[in-house]
């Protein structure tokens, strides 16, 4: 079993100064599949804010297109048990490539799109002194993180980004702070048409065996994580008799912020 809780947070406040400012709201996201009644999947991605957003393009579009690009791998790929941390990883790198390459094609598509783009990087590298400025560009980024969970209790994840993970190998209870980076897409202009780069930290991966419960979020929840951590036992596991105190954990935590925020939880309960 599993479920996915998402709030969007306010919309942001313009800056004094009227630069440009993303006011998007949700750019959050994530997901659960289960396949098969053995294998099940969660992912959670968090759109980086205060960045750029114009024709379609934007950190919340990223984070949302890293998912259904990351599911659509899932689904396409024969399903092999268990799924190692290096499966993991080449998911992901066809996750993000697969994403720069329906941006790109997007740009090549629609030649308005591309007039419009390219004439607003040239009158910025005007205004910053000249044609190939280095440090003009639109940049959009997201991080993203992904677990995978069989009927066995083999846990496997990987993440870029500073995302919270929760999970109990073996009734104990682990808890996890990621570390902060972002999948981050780039575009300027080269030999005077706009083209996106894309720039990826080291990624995280994790692998458990014995788990029954595993729980991953955006760091929007940090108060919900430390809730958790506070009222669950050190030794927990995910049975029937349980499952109604995690529910209620999970609902009473106070959040102090007003972020974007984005929970998935995996559970598995077997018969008898």
């Amino acid at each position: 079993m599993g479920e996915v809780f998402s709030s969007p947070g306010p919309r942001k406040k313009a800056h004094e100064d009227n630069t440009l400012h993303s006011p998007e709201l949700a750019e959050d996201s994530g997901g659960v599949l289960m396949l098969d009644g053995h294998t099940s999947w969660m992912w959670v991605a968090d759109g980086a804010s205060d960045m750029h957003a114009l024709g379609g393009f934007s950190s919340r579009f990223l984070a949302q297109e890293l998912g259904r690009h990351f599911i659509a791998g899932i689904l396409d790929l024969p399903q092999s048990t268990p799924v190692s941390s290096a499966d993991l990883s080449v998911y992901l790198g066809n996750t993000i490539r697969l994403t720069v390459e329906a941006w790109s094609a997007r740009l090549q598509h629609d030649a308005d799109l591309t007039s419009s783009i390219t004439q607003k990087l040239e009158a910025w590298q005007t205004q910053s002194g000249g044609t190939g400025n280095a440090s003009v560009f639109f940049e959009f980024a997201s991080t993203f993180s992904a677990v995978c969970l069989n009927g066995e209790g083999h846990l496997t994840g990987i993440s870029v980004g500073d995302s919270y993970m929760l999970s109990n190998p073996n009734g104990l209870l682990e808890f996890f702070a990621l570390k902060k980076g972002a999948v981050t897409l780039r575009l300027k202009l080269e030999n005077g048409s706009p083209v996106f780069s894309v720039a990826v930290p080291p990624e995280e991966t994790f692998e458990h065996q014995g788990v029954n419960l595993a729980v991953l979020a955006t760091d929007g929840t940090r108060e919900t994580f430390q809730h958790l951590q506070k009222v669950l036992p050190p030794e927990f596991f995910f049975s029937p008799k349980n499952f109604a105190g995690f529910r209620k954990a999970l609902g009473s935590a106070v959040p102090k912020t007003q972020d974007d925020k984005t929970l998935a939880w995996l559970g598995l309960i077997h018969a008898g």
